[in-house]
């Protein structure tokens, strides 16, 4: 059975979702909740302080990487090795090479920055479950765009053609745990919950469109406050949705649309306005005193950095703490020289939550150098 759960963002759907996994736990009914990679900390988080730390005897936290893992060591395949990106490097220049001849739109695909294109796009494809075939045929003609499908496809089967049979690509482990998830024990006495996706590959809705094969009760949940919500910011979990109630239809599988009500958002009335109309086409204003939300207008990124490192400190002078308060930007990399010298300038701690290579800390630097300074 397919379950969906549509609502505005904040609506709800996520601590509707986790209440009810509590409430399969103190049952002795099991769960699997999959979100995004990213949120999966955060996830864990919740469903701990909701419904303490017992409920991981009974529910647990995946991401789709970590499921596909749960079901290749059931079934095999987990201790098959994947190719680190530096491989698949080395072999998409091999199969760039061996196909050169053939190739009139991609003739420069030999660059390192051009082989790097080829694997993004590739992977995109896989996602999508484009094959070269689906390629040569959407090519009909001699024009740019067509030359250049045509060498792709030619690129896409060189390149599995060259990968060890030993080793797999990143995306053949999805393909491989949609596969086996109809003999694995996910779904298998258990309810299955997909929160936080706006969309789905491909490869992920083949996952889901077997779980519902083996008749598992899928929850997913999506931002959007209806099946006719025809707002732009919404078209594509509106699209998902209609995606997802094919797919059960498809599989002869019950379908059920709960919606998640306005008044369970627990948010500030000027935020909730935002959010319902900061991209609705229609001209709209908000109608009474705004304290939550101000707007500044700066003429620089310094200047941007400096009113946040400001606001910062005022609002620690009222008594608040440090660690409340999040400073954000749509590109940190843009941001991220000045603001942190701007925040030292000004006295403000800064934790900057990025990733890093583990190789360049100096806790694996010195050993590693002293390996390097024996071997030399």
């Amino acid at each position: 059975m397919l379950r969906l759960i549509l609502g505005a963002s904040g609506g709800g759907k996520t601590t509707k979702i986790v209440e009810e996994v509590g409430k399969r736990a103190e049952e002795g009914l099991k769960s699997v909740i999959v979100v995004p990679e990213q949120y999966s900390h955060e996830a864990e988080r919740l469903l701990c302080s909701v419904c303490g730390d017992g409920i991981c005897l009974h529910a647990e936290i995946l991401s789709f990487s970590r499921l596909c893992t749960r079901v290749l060591s059931e079934r095999g395949g987990a201790a098959v090795k994947t190719l680190d990106p530096g491989g698949r490097i080395l072999i998409m220049s091999r199969a760039v090479s061996e196909v050169s001849g053939s190739l009139k739109a991609l003739k420069t695909a030999g660059k390192a920055e051009t082989l790097q294109s080829l694997i993004s796009t590739a992977d995109e494809l896989r996602r999508a479950a484009v094959t070269p075939e689906a390629l040569n045929n959407a090519a009909r003609d001699d024009a740019p765009l067509s030359l250049k499908m045509r060498d792709m496809a030619v690129i896409m089967e060189a390149y599995v053609t060259f990968i060890p049979e030993d080793m797999w690509d990143i995306n053949d482990r999805l393909d491989e745990a949609a596969e086996k998830i109809g003999e694995s024990s996910i779904g298998n006495d258990q309810a299955v919950y997909f929160d936080g996706f706006s969309d789905f590959t491909a490869q992920e809705l083949k996952i889901i469109s077997e779980l519902l094969k083996k008749n598992t009760s899928v929850t997913v949940s999506l931002n959007c406050e209806s099946l006719n919500d025809d707002r732009t910011e919404n078209a594509l979990p509106r699209k998902t949705a209609e995606r997802l109630l094919r797919m059960a239809s498809d599989n002869r599988q019950q379908c059920d649309v709960e919606y998640s009500a306005r008044s369970e958002r627990k948010k500030a009335p000027e935020l909730v306005f935002l959010d319902e109309n900061l991209l609705y086409p229609e001209k709209v204003t908000f109608d009474g005193e705004s304290g939550t939300v101000a707007l500044y207008s700066a003429g620089n990124e310094f200047e941007e950095c400096a009113m946040a490192a400001a606001e910062a400190i005022r609002f620690v002078r009222a008594g608040n703490r440090w660690r409340d308060i999040a400073v954000t930007a749509r590109d940190w990399q843009a941001y991220s020289g000045t603001a942190e010298s701007v925040f030292e300038k000004y006295g403000v701690p800064v934790q900057v939550s990025k990733k890093s290579d583990i190789l360049q800390k100096p806790v694996l630097e010195l050993p590693l150098a002293a390996l390097d300074t024996i071997n030399t």
